[in-house]
């Protein structure tokens, strides 16, 4: 109750506060009536996924505010990033506990490799959890090339020396009709054993069509260098994808992951997915899913991963 009345609180506030408000709500998981064991359980996705967003600007777009809880369902509040930013004529400023993607890349499939899913995004922050604090500065005016520099200026103080040691920098180009680059460099000048180097492109020039490249190196006591390739079309009723991800430093581990569906009819799809990697570890699994249209789905899964599963469930997914 009490976080329910944090929640309306906030609403009247930003609203109260920003000419331009919105309010964005997302929530997913399943109920699952039987599972290979004889089990039900209600299982929520969780953090990153039951999302409760705050954002609010001016009436001419040129600041704002955006707050934003990971997990909104659970009983503690949890605020996995804020920020507050300034758009002017030649740049756009943004402080706060940032997590920003503007200069970021998953792997083509949206990373469902396990070795390696995504760039980093400013402040070495990927995938879910929370942001870092500190300020980015992107420029505006530029058209399809983007140029971002990241300073990580913590709550604990440090000497803005090295503060500047360890700007980091950005840019992503935009290839009208062929597909995206991106580069991000975290130079860390002051610990030199953790230099890290994020590059990716990802390839959109045909219909239906989206293939990945991207890799990591990081320069620590033993490197670090990790890539993703893959690719994913859809058309009509036909999807698959792939990708294959590895990890080269003390050993050299991969993993592949593929998919293929294809959708019956209007409501009712069939996926089957795959994934194999370098421990000989594997999963098999065929999903059968009839889609009500309004966030609400029903289906079975049968897979082997050295032993039998299965599981009939209602899914929800919620966007709002």
């Amino acid at each position: 109750m009490k976080k329910l009345l944090a929640i309306l609180l906030a609403l009247v506030v930003v609203g109260g506060a920003f000419a331009q408000v919105t309010t964005a709500i997302s929530a997913s998981g399943a109920v699952q009536f039987v599972d290979q064991g004889g089990w039900a359980s209600f299982n929520k996705d969780g953090l990153g996924y039951n999302t409760l967003t705050f954002k609010g600007s001016d009436a001419d777009g040129k600041w704002g505010f955006s707050v934003t809880d990971e997990d909104f369902i659970t009983s503690a509040f949890e605020i996995r990033d804020w920020s507050a930013w300034y758009k002017g004529d030649f740049t756009k400023v943004i402080v706060g506990q940032i997590r920003n993607a503007d200069i970021r890349l998953l792997g083509a499939t949206g990373g469902n490799a396990a070795n390696f899913a995504g760039t980093q995004r400013f402040f070495g922050v990927a995938g879910t959890g929370a942001g870092k604090y500190g300020m980015i500065v992107e420029s505006t005016t530029l058209g399809a090339l983007t140029l971002g520099l990241g300073l990580p200026i913590l709550e604990t103080k440090a000497q803005i020396a090295d503060v500047a040691c360890k700007t980091e920098i950005g840019a992503a180009y935009t290839i009208e009709n062929v597909g995206k680059f991106i580069v991000l460099v975290r130079p860390d000048l002051v610990t030199t054993t953790n230099v890290v180097t994020n590059v990716g492109f990802t390839y959109t020039g045909m219909e239906g069509l989206t293939a990945t490249v991207i890799g990591r190196y990081d320069i620590k006591a033993a490197d670090d260098f990790r890539f993703n390739v893959g690719a994913d079309y859809g058309k009509d009723k036909i999807t698959g994808g792939f990708e294959f991800s590895a990890v080269s430093a003390a050993e050299f581990d991969w993993d592949v992951y593929a998919y293929g569906g294809y959708q019956v009819l209007d409501p009712l799809a069939a996926t089957l997915e795959a994934t194999y990697a370098s421990d000989e570890s594997y999963s098999v699994n065929l999903n059968v899913e009839w889609d009500h249209g309004n966030g609400m789905t029903c289906g079975a899964d049968i897979g082997y991963n050295g032993e039998l599963t299965n599981d009939l469930y209602v899914g929800y997914s919620i966007s709002l």
